[in-house]
C-alpha cells in the first residue's frame, strides 16, 4: 500500500503544461570571432582637417550635424590666414610622426595581419568594382538640404571682419540669431524652404 501511495503521489506532482526546466551542460555558446580592422592594429595618420572639424564643431555656437559642421567648416578654413591654420597642421605633422613610431614599433606578426587586412579590402573593392558584389547604393548627387540658420549666416559672414578668429565669428553669428524676432527667424525658414525645394527640383533631374 506504501508503494501504490508513493507512486500515485510522485504521478500528481507531475501537472500537465508545465514543463520541467531545463538543466545546463555547462557547455558554452560560442561566440562569433570579432572581424579585425586596420584600425584595430594601428591608428592611420590624421590629417588638419581632422583635427580642425571636431574642434570647429565643439565650439560652434549651435548644435550642428556632421553635413552642415563640413560645409560650414570648409567656408571657415578658407577664410583662415596660414597663421590660424598652422595649429591645426601641426597636430597633422605631430601625428604623423606618431603613427611612423607605432608603425616601427608593430610586431612581424602585427605587420603581416595588417598587410592581410588592407589586401582584403583592396579585393573587396575589386569585387565591387567588378560588379562580383552587390555595390551599395549611391547617395544622389547635388546640393543638400539648408536652413533657416544657414541662409542667415551665408548672409552675416561677408559683413563680419575677415581677420576674426572662427570661434569668434560663430559666436557672434549665433549672438546675432538669437537676438532676431520670432518672424524674421521664420521668414529666413521660408527662404530656406523655398532653396531646399528649388534644390529637391534640380537633383531630380540629374
Amino acid at each position: 500500500m506504501l508503494e501504490s501511495h508513493e507512486m500515485s503521489s510522485s504521478s500528481d506532482d507531475k501537472q500537465p503544461g508545465i514543463k520541467a526546466p531545463k538543466v545546463s551542460t555547462g557547455k558554452a555558446r560560442k561566440k562569433r570571432a570579432k572581424k579585425v580592422r586596420s584600425k584595430d592594429i594601428i591608428i592611420a595618420k590624421r590629417s588638419h582637417w581632422n583635427f580642425f572639424l571636431p574642434d570647429f564643431k565643439k565650439n560652434y555656437p549651435t548644435p550642428l550635424t556632421t553635413g552642415e559642421a563640413s560645409k560650414l567648416g570648409a567656408v571657415e578654413w578658407k577664410r583662415m590666414t596660414a597663421e590660424q591654420q598652422e595649429p591645426f597642421k601641426e597636430m597633422a605633422r605631430q601625428d604623423a610622426k606618431r603613427f611612423e613610431a607605432e608603425m616601427r614599433a608593430l610586431t612581424p606578426e602585427q605587420k603581416t595581419q595588417l598587410e592581410t587586412v588592407k589586401a582584403e579590402q583592396k579585393a573587396r573593392r575589386t569585387r565591387k568594382r567588378d560588379g562580383i558584389e552587390e555595390p551599395k547604393k549611391k547617395k544622389r548627387k547635388g546640393k543638400g538640404r539648408t536652413s533657416g540658420y544657414m541662409v542667415f549666416c551665408s548672409e552675416v559672414r561677408p559683413t563680419l571682419p575677415s581677420d576674426m578668429p572662427f570661434k569668434d565669428r560663430g559666436r557672434q553669428m549665433g549672438k546675432l540669431w538669437r537676438e532676431l524676432t520670432d518672424d524674421q527667424k521664420a521668414s529666413y525658414g521660408q527662404r530656406a524652404k523655398s532653396i531646399n525645394e528649388t534644390r529637391a527640383a534640380d537633383n531630380k533631374e540629374e
